[in-house]
């Protein structure tokens, strides 16, 4: 099997072609548009479904100043009432699982922007499953420029990426509900990889993915703010056997997984002409899955990737 259709990185250069569709399902899309209904004149929250948990006024809306285009934002204006967090999101309420949809995604592009003051605030992508659990959360520190993560109501773990005020990023978080195990990637550069979605215990299914603002001080909070456009939420089925590329790591390695029916034995090939192709790794699939870092991959300028079956 070629993996089909190209992606690049950020960083410029490495290319490989992404395996073809089983059956993509757009779970939600928005680009917070006029066309579609959006009014910068108000808050995000009671437009096109939208909603918060808190009762507050302030923290969220829509603007037209930033990502080159009309965007929502969490943050800049003071909670009134202050309150501790502000978290908006598009309820969907979709089991993976019984859907037969096990592999979904959440995309989008953000930015955050720096304060004017000398406060600074976290801004976070939650997700949540249907009991009101929050199974994972990716927190961008607006004090240390530092990416976290947290699994439940766990506490937040460093990880090595870091983002930049006022630079535009493809943020994106891909779960596998089938094997319990999410990613996440920033603009191609691997945040996290191979933690669980839900401990044993708690439904593992998808509620909703939240935009949240948590301000440092509510009471004096900064006025910096997260600004996210194209929204995305989709759910896809796997085929019997699959090559994915999940992104860089902060060295430049690119980390691919291979999925296939447990006890099958694969080799991941690459190329840099789709004519010559190396044997990067050989392997047996166990637990539906095994993983693969390309150490070279750094130093290239482009490479593809392919896996095939050995008998």
């Amino acid at each position: 099997m070629v993996l089909g259709g190209r992606w690049a990185i950020a960083l410029g250069g490495l290319l490989f072609l992404s395996s073809p569709a089983g059956a993509l399902t757009n779970l939600f899309f928005t680009a917070f548009e006029p066309s579609e209904g959006y009014d910068a004149r108000y808050e995000l929250v009671s437009q096109n479904g939208w909603v918060c948990d808190t009762t507050s006024l302030g923290g969220n809306g829509l603007t037209t100043n930033y990502l080159g285009t009309q965007a929502a934002y969490v943050g800049l204006f003071p909670l009134d009432p202050a309150t501790n967090f502000i978290s908006v999101y598009q309820p969907l309420s979709f089991d993976p699982i019984q859907q037969g949809l096990p592999i979904v995604e959440f995309s989008t592009l953000m930015s955050v922007m720096d304060s004017s003051n000398t406060n600074w605030d976290d801004f976070l992508w939650t997700v949540y499953n249907t009991d009101g659990w929050p199974m994972l959360t990716v927190d961008f520190n607006n004090y240390d420029t530092n990416i976290y993560y947290a699994l439940g109501t766990n506490d937040f773990v460093a990880t090595p990426v870091r983002f930049a005020n006022d630079v535009s990023y493809d943020f994106r978080i891909r779960m596998d509900f089938a094997l319990n195990r999410w990613s996440a990637t920033l603009s191609g550069t691997l945040i996290v990889t191979n933690q669980p979605i839900a401990p044993a215990g708690k439904k593992l299914d998808l509620a909703d993915v939240d935009a949240v603002w948590w301000p440092y001080d509510p009471v004096n909070p900064g006025d910096n703010f997260m600004v996210f456009d194209n929204y995305k939420v989709t759910a896809d089925a796997l085929p019997p056997i699959q090559l994915a590329g999940l992104g860089r790591n902060p060295n430049g390695q690119f980390l691919l997984r291979l999925y296939g029916p447990s006890g099958t034995r694969h080799a991941i090939e690459a190329s840099a002409n789709l004519r010559q192709w190396t044997s990067l790794k050989t392997n047996v699939v166990t637990d539906g899955y095994f993983d693969f870092i390309d150490t070279d991959a750094a130093s290239l300028s482009r490479r593809y990737y392919r896996a095939r079956l050995v008998n």
